[in-house]
């Protein structure tokens, strides 16, 4: 209510008001005394004050209605108090998120008040007006009412339910999971109580192996968090409830494997988890429910870890369940598969090698014939010669024996274009019957400009081959010799066979017969080989 002021003689030497000193002027010119020393009475009010409960000043605490169905739709219930003058109409002008008392409690929603919605004066002659209404967790409301004086209050407020939650609880367990300790919590710093209710049971636990499997149980948390304070996100109100389903998974236990061999690990030691020694355990949703126990030839406990030291012992393992109820059989046999430390030997560029070896000396002239080698894809691809035309010799022959044949080109003009076919060389189609073609690898290009290239194939008796000399850069001119060696027996015709002990550059044709061949360890050398687990 709006206090009127009596002011006194007295008084008046202290006021220096305008309004008073009008007052004065107004009465004189009616006619009526106006001695400033006699008594003069004005009213000066105090301007109209909203606030929330029934008394100004006061710190309401958060009103609960504790209706709350998820953690977004509990609701508050307030008194809107205004302080003002007798008579007056107060009107609400502008709103949000403010709903009548008389609203549905959640799920379904409330009312909204709107612009035009009355306080009611409680008491005629009272000056107080008052109007009750709800609003919503968290979100809050904001008012302002007005009254027939166009003069205007606003108020605005947020009270919070605590939104509880369950922690560490699995959607699904099985009969073999151990108990797990209830745990919540409304948030950090939050105060208030919490408890548990397992099938609508008090509780503190939940022992899934205690239930049928495929049954379905409910876990409600319920947070009281008393009076809150208003406008205090850390302090809510009111008291909340989640809940959580929890299946008991009625897939069987996984089966135990009887006998296994178990290899150990690259440090020489294995950790034996159930996953080694249970069947089918992808498969069960709780594959964490085991653990394993290795049991040393005397019968003690050892663990689950196994070193070297155990190394082709058979040893029983028993898998358990934490909580007691599984419990399964094992024999592992443990074996050191981890290959051993190799120490390779220096890399090998060359061998020597005491071989058969057949040559063909010639000289590439300006009387030889020409081709443009660069026409043709195959040799664009394979030899990347240049453009012109290149001069080129042929050398016909046949063998003697079956045998995988080798022909390395050793040219004095620069690098060579050499082409092995079966049968003859047709100039106009000179891509057809290819056996092998190539050109100096970039190991020999880079050595040198006038190197070897070689060209490797597996020749027959009866059968006519021709041997095609040329040189990568058009016109070049000069001697060249290709040497001919085989692997054993055998030889081209009409060409004499020398025994020789050589010293050959190993290039990437020579791999397929170097690996995985023990001939070769004199050319390459032995490796170390150190069993990584040797104690």
């Amino acid at each position: 209510m709006r206090h009127a002021t009596i002011f006194t003689k007295a008084s008046l030497n202290k006021l220096m008001l305008p309004v008073l000193l009008a007052s004065v002027v107004l009465l004189g010119s009616a006619g009526l005394k106006t001695n400033a020393f006699e008594a003069v009475w004005t009213f000066l009010t105090d301007p109209p004050i909203i606030y929330r409960g029934t008394v100004s000043g006061a710190t309401p605490p958060c009103n609960c209605l504790n209706n709350a169905t998820n953690l977004v739709n509990g609701q508050f219930f307030d008194t809107l108090t205004i302080e003002s003058n007798t008579g007056e109409a107060w009107v609400i002008t502008d709103s949000d998120r403010l709903y009548s008392i008389s609203s549905p409690a959640p799920p379904m929603a409330p009312f909204v008040i709107g612009a035009g919605a009355q306080f009611t004066e409680t008491v005629p002659g009272s000056g107080i007006y008052r109007l009750i209404v709800r609003h919503v967790d968290e979100v809050g409301f904001s008012v302002t009412v007005t009254n027939n004086l166009n003069e205007s209050v606003s108020l605005s407020a947020a009270c919070r339910y605590p939104n509880p939650q369950i922690l560490g609880l699995n959607s699904e367990y099985c009969i073999t999971s151990s108990a797990v300790t209830l745990q919540g919590t409304a948030g950090a710093g939050v105060a208030g109580n919490g408890t548990f209710l397992v099938n609508g049971a008090p509780a503190t636990v939940f022992d899934p192996s205690i239930y049928p499997p495929g049954t379905q149980h409910t876990i409600s948390y319920t947070f009281n968090a008393g009076s809150g304070t208003v406008n205090n996100p850390n302090d809510p109100a009111c008291t909340a409830t989640v809940t959580q389903t929890v299946n008991i998974s009625n897939v069987p236990w996984p089966a135990g494997i009887t006998f296994l061999n178990v290899p150990l690990n690259n440090q020489c030691s294995v950790v034996v988890t159930p996953s080694m020694t249970l069947s089918d355990l992808n498969a069960y949703p709780c594959q964490n429910d085991f653990y394993v126990v290795v049991f040393d030839v005397p019968g003690n406990p050892i663990g689950d870890t196994i070193g070297s030291e155990w190394v082709g012992f058979t040893l029983r393992a028993v898998t358990y369940s934490y909580n007691g109820l599984f419990e399964v059989e094992s024999f592992l046999t443990f074996e050191d598969e981890v290959d051993p430390n190799i120490t390779c030997p220096p890399p090998a560029t060359t061998g020597v090698i005491t071989r058969s070896r057949q040559t063909i000396t010639n000289a590439l002239s300006n009387t030889d014939a020409t081709i443009p080698l660069s026409d043709f894809s195959c040799f664009r691809g394979q030899t990347n010669p240049a453009m012109g035309n290149h001069r080129y010799d042929l050398h016909t022959f046949t063998v003697s024996t079956a045998n995988k044949y080798i022909f390395e080109l050793k040219p004095q003009f620069g690098r060579g274009v050499g082409v092995l076919y079966q049968g003859a060389f047709n100039p106009a189609f000179p891509c057809m019957n290819v056996i092998d073609m190539g050109r100096d690898s970039m190991l020999f290009m880079i050595m040198s400009p006038d190197s070897m290239m070689r060209l490797t194939a597996n020749l027959v008796p009866n059968q006519t081959y021709t041997l095609f000399t040329s040189s990568e850069l058009p016109g070049a001119t000069g001697p060249y010799f290709w040497n001919v060696y085989t692997n054993g027996t055998g030889a081209l015709a009409n060409l004499p066979v020398t025994t020789i002990r050589d010293t050959f550059d190993l290039v990437c044709n020579d791999t397929d017969s170097l690996f995985n061949n023990p001939r070769s360890l004199s050319i390459t050398g032995s490796p170390i080989a150190v069993d990584n687990c040797q104690s």
